[in-house]
């Protein structure tokens, strides 16, 4: 369960409990390989849970303790949604810039900004590979018990990360005692009793590690398991660059790694690893405190089990495997919106034009637009060019078209158009260039129809001929 560290109202998650065990199996890809466990844990005898808190009950947590537990992922074998591995997104880190070839100015259009090298923009695609790929590697690193011997004592080694409610740092040796005598006295109640000395995490705890430290998404250490199941968490962190959203979705849609699967009483995320079935990987422990106040022994002695609790990725089967309850599953898509790509053959000079709902017209010479940008003005042969929206895609109809500005014979313009999953193709042959004369009309290939429901907020792209 995790700590209550600055922890908010608890979100109120949809859907079933045991819906969300049977994802925790499969969710480990995107966080490393970890369960959902109530973070604290709770039965009859112990405190009831205060707002703010995660707990599991004591059966629930035995469910979990007799999880099969995977070894760590071959990440070779873990495939994300568009069919990369993650060994494979991990190895493109290294060196990935791609400079585009500068362009030189020709007579004819001596005011354009170009002959600048350009390094090539990340797709939310790509941001949303790499961001789930660090996160996999992460918990795949915090669940190998050989990447953490620690010594305990004179006589003893600590043989793997272990469970510690309200545990942050893995690298920092302490108890949930101490990090509770460390809180303002009116939330110490919130906070574990255990007192032994431990590298560990508790299930928020292992969720930041890989999300905020790896991945480079500042959700920041206050979160819980039940503000990591509510999507504005996320989003209000979420880069802006990365043009991506957290989003809910349905019990019914397939798991992919990197799902982000929890309840109100604990977190993880899915990983999903050929020939292993569905697993999740997560911290499952329990607070170790008595109804008293105390310190309940026997479950402080499991907390420093790793073969039962802490940083583990285990195999999930069913959703009714190992607890009942409203459950929530969180994935990261890219936002609502589109890209239009220009390109042609031999002759050296076409041009992109987009005219944005309120009239601005975006090419060559007026680069950058009020709801978009042009990349720059190629004027070399077999160019591109791309009209990119802004974060905040606004409403209203963009009108795509094409000057075939300069050239000696004939040439085709071939215009992509992507939205989402939806991509269209464009073409218009030019029997001459029309020189600067065609800038002022160009001709109309194509309209992007962005509309934005006041209700429900969703943004619908529609593409069509002009």
């Amino acid at each position: 369960m995790d700590s209550p560290s600055a922890v908010d109202s608890p979100v109120v998650p949809s859907g079933n409990r045991r819906d969300f065990l049977r994802l925790a199996s499969g969710l480990l890809v995107l966080s490393g390989s970890s369960y959902l466990t109530g973070c604290g844990g709770r039965h009859h005898e112990e405190q009831p849970l205060a707002e703010g808190q995660e707990g599991l009950t004591r059966a629930d947590a035995l469910l979990f303790e007799s999880a099969k537990a995977l070894p760590p992922a071959n990440l070779a074998s873990v495939t994300l949604a568009d069919g990369t591995t993650v060994a494979e997104v991990l190895g493109s880190l290294t060196g990935r810039s791609v400079q585009l070839r500068s362009r030189r100015t020709n007579s004819r259009k001596t005011t354009r900004a170009v002959g600048r090298a350009e390094t090539a923009e990340k797709t939310p695609e790509q941001y949303k590979r790499e961001f789930i790929a660090k996160m996999i590697e992460k918990g795949n690193f915090l669940i190998d018990r050989s990447k953490h011997q620690y010594s305990r004592g004179q006589d003893s080694v600590q043989n793997g990360l272990q469970y510690v409610y309200g545990s942050r740092d893995y690298e920092i040796r302490t108890s949930a005692a101490t990090i509770r005598d460390n809180q303002p006295e009116e939330k110490r109640s919130r906070y574990g009793c255990c007192t032994e000395l431990l590298h560990g995490l508790d299930c928020s705890g292992l969720i930041y590690q890989c999300a905020d430290i790896a991945g480079g998404m500042p959700i920041g250490r206050s979160v819980s398991a039940s503000t990591l199941i509510d999507p504005k968490t996320w989003n209000n962190q979420i880069p802006s660059e990365w043009n991506l959203r957290m989003i809910e979705v349905s019990a019914n849609e397939p798991y992919q790694n990197g799902d982000i699967i929890g309840t109100i009483e604990h977190v993880g995320f899915i990983i999903n690893e050929i020939p292993f079935k569905t697993g999740i990987i997560q911290s499952n422990g329990r607070r170790g405190c008595l109804r008293d106040g105390g310190i309940d022994t026997a479950e402080c002695t499991k907390n420093a089990d790793p073969n039962k609790r802490g940083p583990r990725r285990i195999e999930f089967t069913e959703v009714n495997q190992y607890f009942t309850g409203r459950t929530t599953r969180l994935r990261l898509v890219p936002k609502a919106t589109f890209l239009v790509e220009l390109r042609w053959g031999s002759q050296p000079d076409m041009d992109l034009h987009v005219i944005e709902p309120n009239g601005t017209h975006v090419y060559y010479d007026n680069l950058k637009g009020t709801s978009g940008d042009l990349d720059f003005d190629a004027t070399e042969s077999y160019g591109t060019e791309h009209y990119k929206p802004h974060d905040k895609l606004a409403d209203g109809v963009y009108k795509i078209g094409v000057n075939y500005f300069e050239g000696t014979s004939p040439e085709t313009a071939n215009i992509v158009i992507t939205a989402g999953a939806e991509t269209k193709h464009y073409s218009k042959t030019f029997d001459k260039a029309l020189g600067e004369d065609g800038d002022g009309i160009p001709v109309m290939i194509a309209t992007v129809r962005v509309a934005t429901s006041s209700a429900t907020g969703d943004t619908t792209i529609t593409i069509n001929p002009a």
